[in-house]
């Protein structure tokens, strides 16, 4: 099984949303994206529905949490550390 959990939460982090935000925009209970974060649900638990909401809120794709390149690609990622090298 496949647990996002930190991922989740460093993407929040770095977009500033916290779970109630998260919520908010993507219409699920706050409970259960306590959940994903928590690492008590894992990928394959994931509505593939809620997962798309929460991508697109995130503005990420779905392979961004199960890729390890996609996410050390990410555009995002890499302009929050420009100026770090």
């Amino acid at each position: 099984m496949k647990y996002i959990g930190k991922d989740l939460k460093d993407r929040m982090d770095l977009l500033g949303i916290d779970i109630s935000a998260l919520a908010k925009n993507t219409f699920m209970d706050k409970e259960t994206i306590s959940d994903i974060i928590e690492n008590r649900a894992s990928f394959e638990d994931i509505d593939e529905f809620d997962m798309s909401l929460i991508c697109s809120a995130l503005h990420c794709d779905t392979q961004y949490f199960i890729n390890d390149n996609v996410r050390n690609n990410d555009l995002l990622i890499s302009t929050m550390k420009r100026g770090n090298d």
